[in-house]
């Protein structure tokens, strides 16, 4: 795999309004579905990883205490996901630490799997502006992507509930895609998401 100084985000904050409950905490494997995840993204031993959780903090933050993560708390979280991309970036700005890019997961996509990240991140050239995104079907690409850190203050600027999907329009010309299949990028969303999908992983 590739060298980088890529620390790790894992967006984690929303209420699940079409779960119904904290879908961060359903059971997933043998723990809970933000404990996979974040398990997952620990085997690429990155620099450093941060989870950033906002409604439902202090019973996911329990879950999670254990783990060799960051946990970051969005007071914005209800005005959507770009804001707990501002969270995870400014914070990373602030701490003055050496790093490249921000490679960015979502915490509801547990059949991301570490093969996946690693050629995301080995497609990575550092300091070339460039983006990789996961390719979906039907040209679209998203997350798990990762931004070189030319793209932090666009980055911490975000306030839209579409998360970055207007940069990786902005800056089309700069990015790469990494091809996925249709189950690597399944979002747990709704009951019915998780039922079929957790029976079936």
């Amino acid at each position: 795999m590739a060298s980088s100084k890529l620390p790790i985000i894992i967006l984690a904050a929303g209420e699940s309004k079409r779960m119904g409950t904290a879908k961060q905490l359903l059971p997933w494997g043998n723990s809970t579905l933000i404990e996979y995840v974040c398990k997952t993204v620990l085997k690429l031993n990155p620099v450093e990883i941060f989870v950033v959780l906002g409604a439902n903090y202090s019973k996911v933050k329990a879950v999670l205490d254990s783990y060799p993560v960051t946990i970051l708390k969005n007071e914005s979280w209800h005005l959507g996901l770009g804001t707990s991309i501002s969270c995870g970036v400014q914070h990373i700005v602030n701490s003055k630490k050496k790093h490249d890019g921000f490679l960015m997961v979502l915490g509801d996509q547990p059949f991301v799997d570490v093969s996946h990240l690693e050629r995301l991140i080995d497609a990575y050239k550092p300091n070339s502006k460039q983006i990789v995104a996961t390719s979906y079907h039907k040209n679209k690409f998203g997350v798990p992507v990762v931004f070189d850190a030319t793209y932090a203050n666009s980055l911490i600027s975000l306030v839209e509930d579409s998360g970055a999907k207007h940069l990786l329009k902005a800056h089309s010309k700069f990015v790469q895609t990494v091809v996925s299949d249709k189950r690597t990028v399944v979002d747990i969303d709704s009951e019915a998401d998780y039922i079929a999908h957790y029976k079936n992983k």
